[in-house]
């Protein structure tokens, strides 16, 4: 879910250099004309397709449906909600240490979403087009690499090669100290194209660590 999160970013970032380039809905506003009904078609699409669970569904056979309950251990009854805690979450220190690294994550997440086209176009002085295309590529490298640290996460949880705790500090702190160097790095790179990009990829990039670690 979270990298196709990183996914759409990228995608958005991209098309976002094309459209404003464009005459037509007077340039930079046909990025929110596009987005926006693109938006809407997947909403209505989704509300259409998508039901609660897999009884509700029209479209499934019975023996799917069977199947589906059996592998996720789900009731086809009506579910009781349960208050949740909430003095005990907001007291408990691992669940305050999960809310600080989800902060810090989400801030430079998108400071650096905000923040890197308009650096590229001031800083760097590139033209539009190739804005968005660096603006995109950070995005993409945490797509890939959220993607293969979760395969290396699996597989130390597995066979007891790193405790829970373990594995998930490891790849917090991987995704958060190497991310707040390079950006030191960044303020004494000057104007030296190359080592800002790769800087802002690395930053970006090992920054999606953090979704193995939460």
């Amino acid at each position: 879910m979270e990298d196709g999160k990183q996914l759409g970013t990228a995608v958005t970032i991209l098309s976002a250099g094309p459209l404003a380039g464009w005459r037509w809905a007077g340039g930079w506003q046909a990025i929110f004309y596009v987005t926006g009904s693109v938006t809407l078609v997947w909403s209505v699409a989704w509300t259409l397709l998508v039901y609660e669970t897999p009884a509700d569904h029209p479209r499934i056979s019975f023996r799917e449906r069977v199947y589906i309950y059996s592998l996720t251990y789900q009731g086809s009854g009506q579910r009781s909600l349960v208050p949740f805690p909430w003095r005990r979450a907001l007291s408990c220190r691992p669940f305050q240490a999960l809310m600080v690294t989800q902060f810090c994550q989400n801030w430079g997440d998108y400071l650096i979403m905000t923040e890197l086209p308009t650096y590229i176009s001031t800083a760097l002085r590139y033209p539009l087009n190739t804005n968005a295309m660096f603006s995109a590529l950070p995005q993409l490298a945490k797509v890939v690499l959220a993607l293969g640290v979760s395969f290396v996460a699996d597989w130390l949880a597995r066979g007891s090669r790193l405790s829970l705790s373990a594995n998930r500090k490891l790849w917090n702190s991987i995704g958060m100290y190497i991310p707040a160097l390079t950006l030191v790095g960044v303020s004494f790179a000057g104007c030296s194209d190359v080592l800002v990009l790769t800087l802002m990829v690395i930053t970006v990039g090992f920054n999606g660590a953090v979704l193995s670690g939460l």
